[in-house]
């Protein structure tokens, strides 16, 4: 899962407004939901940089975080579809 370090920064790295934090508790939420994908052949507890896309909760986390995309600035947008990247998440944001 996503830890609490993690989840702070992608909040950070948002940069997100006052009026954009109401909808992060519902993201955030959704984000801890999420699972590293695991490699069989890594020891145990070594987890891949992927998310495991067949345990997200994808209708969750566009629900939750569809409001505060719609609110992001060029740059924000800019920096959401790096993290999904990293997070292996595009698929997710072509729906937004």
């Amino acid at each position: 899962m996503l830890n609490e370090q993690q989840i702070a920064s992608i909040r950070r790295r948002l940069n997100l407004s006052p009026e954009q934090e109401r909808y992060w508790p519902a993201v955030a939420a959704q984000l801890r939901k999420m699972e590293y994908k695991k490699d069989p052949k890594s020891p145990q507890g070594t987890r891949t940089a992927g998310i495991d896309m067949s345990k997200v909760d994808v209708e969750g986390l566009k629900s939750a975080g569809f409001p505060l995309v719609m609110s992001f600035n060029d740059e924000q947008r800019r920096e959401l579809k790096s993290l999904a990247h990293l997070l292996g998440l595009e698929g997710v944001m072509s729906s937004f």
